[in-house]
């Protein structure tokens, strides 16, 4: 099993060196970095982002099982999970920790304060007082930002031009996901500066799920949007599913992993595998020896948005071609 493939529990974990070692050209045993992931997504046979990640390291001189021990524990979205999984990574004494989003961030930040920590896909993390500023993040933490300055108005008007006769708008929260009331704001004032109708319904749970959309579709919501977590992504087979019963179309800012899913309609947001590819430049620099708090957070390089016919068809709605023609990927 290589280093990358998901990690079962704390035994597996307790079984790798503590110090690995490289011999160097001198002939000295040199230890090799640790690098370990904490990722609250789920494990799967095909992860672009994380592969574009690994590549990247390989590209710094960072090869797993040669020059480095790469270590990546997959969360699946439990969240209640992070804080023994931090604490099974800090009994390791990694190096360096790489986090996607917030709530693992904080479980490393209380499991290993002293240990530098790179973001990779990092939303609001100022208003979440992960960083001081964009420019002098302080702390041991930096890295990308996972949004732009008003994606959720852009994400909001593409999807307009989409469904024009959409009236009220529905967000499906998870109240346990840290930017559930930042979240909650932001499309709020969106739709009703847009004059539309706005209705929230909260899913603690994937049991919760169906119950929330069938409350949304009961206020007259017409177009879902589903906030970007790890719990939704997990589910997203039974929020399309449950959608598509409803006559709703949903719509996120989750980029990776959703579109392919009957439901789905439009995403738009940021190219997640551009942001991992960009981690390992972080990684590298602070491997040698460079502080987080005086590396900038960056923004993600490109957004992206996709369309999916088959959900458009099975709700017989009939796409604009100029929408079709600036989508970055379509699924037919």
């Amino acid at each position: 099993m290589k280093r990358r493939d998901f990690i079962a529990g704390a035994g597996a974990m307790a079984a790798l060196p503590l110090a690995d070692s490289v011999r160097a050209q001198s002939g000295v045993a040199v230890r090799r970095p640790l690098i370990a992931v904490i990722d609250l997504q789920e494990a799967l046979a095909v992860h672009e982002p994380m592969d574009s990640f690994i590549e990247a390291l390989a590209g710094f001189g960072y090869i797993d099982g040669e020059t480095a021990t790469i270590l990546i524990r997959y969360v699946a979205g439990k969240i209640p999970a992070l804080p023994a999984i931090a604490n099974e990574v800090a009994r390791l004494k990694p190096d360096i920790v790489v986090c996607d989003t917030a709530s693992p961030i904080k479980a490393a930040e209380a499991a290993m304060p002293d240990i530098p920590i790179v973001g990779v896909t990092m939303s609001y993390p100022v208003e979440q007082k992960l960083i001081a500023s964009f420019a002098h993040p302080g702390g041991h933490l930096t890295g990308l930002a996972a949004a732009v300055e008003e994606l959720d108005t852009k994400l909001l008007d593409l999807s307009l031009r989409a469904v024009p006769a959409v009236k009220t708008v529905g967000l499906l929260m998870n109240p346990s996901a840290n930017l559930s009331e930042i979240e909650h704001t932001a499309y709020q004032a969106a739709t009703t500066t847009r004059g539309l109708g706005f209705h929230a319904a909260a899913a603690a749970s994937p049991e919760k799920i169906g119950d929330a959309i069938a409350s949304l579709a009961d206020a007259g919501v017409q177009l879902l949007l589903a906030q970007e977590n790890a719990m939704f992504l997990v589910e997203r087979e039974r929020i399309g599913a449950v959608a598509i019963a409803h006559r709703m179309p949903v719509i996120s800012t989750q980029t990776a992993g959703l579109i392919e899913q009957t439901g789905y309609l439009l995403t738009y947001g940021v190219e997640a595998t551009g942001n991992y590819r960009r981690a390992a430049s972080f990684v590298d620099r602070i491997l040698k020896g460079a502080k987080p708090a005086d590396l900038p957070v960056e923004f993600p390089a490109k957004l992206v948005m996709s369309l999916n016919l088959k959900t458009a068809q099975a709700l017989g709605l009939q796409l604009p071609q100029e929408l079709l023609n600036i989508a970055d990927r379509v699924v037919e």
